[in-house]
């Protein structure tokens, strides 16, 4: 896990590892997405691959794409939920479904290989919460 910032964000952000390393990384979109330059991308089911150390997105290339990041158009109601591996190297290693909020990137890896990463803003805890100190 990292911290950063992300352009779009004023507030920092963790991103979280969610899969190291596919031959394909399959999606679900709960709500409106955009991509960095505003392309829209609907609620809906989404498969992206590497080609040639490019993104492409239901079998189309997304012109010199080195990062694919997926923004909810309304951050409190957008999910996307992947199936990822959980408890690698142990006796309950399992291919589970998961639901993340936050912002969805895809990076191309060498090999025709994706990952995927959920940056997840940080958002300080209000001064009204019930945390006591």
């Amino acid at each position: 896990m990292t911290n950063r910032t992300q352009p779009s964000q004023t507030e920092p952000a963790i991103a979280v590892g969610l899969i190291q390393t596919a031959e394909a990384v399959r999606f679900r979109l709960e709500g409106d997405f955009r991509d960095a330059s505003g392309r829209s991308f609907p609620s809906g089911d989404y498969a992206v691959t590497s080609r040639d150390g490019s993104l492409c997105c239901q079998g189309d290339l997304l012109s010199g794409a080195q990062e694919l990041s997926l923004s909810p158009a309304d951050a409190a109601r957008g999910r996307f939920s992947l199936e990822a591996t959980i408890g690698i190297d142990f006796h309950w290693q399992q291919r589970e479904v998961q639901t993340f909020c936050g912002q969805l990137r895809l990076l191309p890896l060498p090999e025709h290989r994706v990952m995927a990463i959920n940056d997840v803003a940080l958002r300080p805890i209000s001064s009204r919460s019930s945390v006591r100190r």
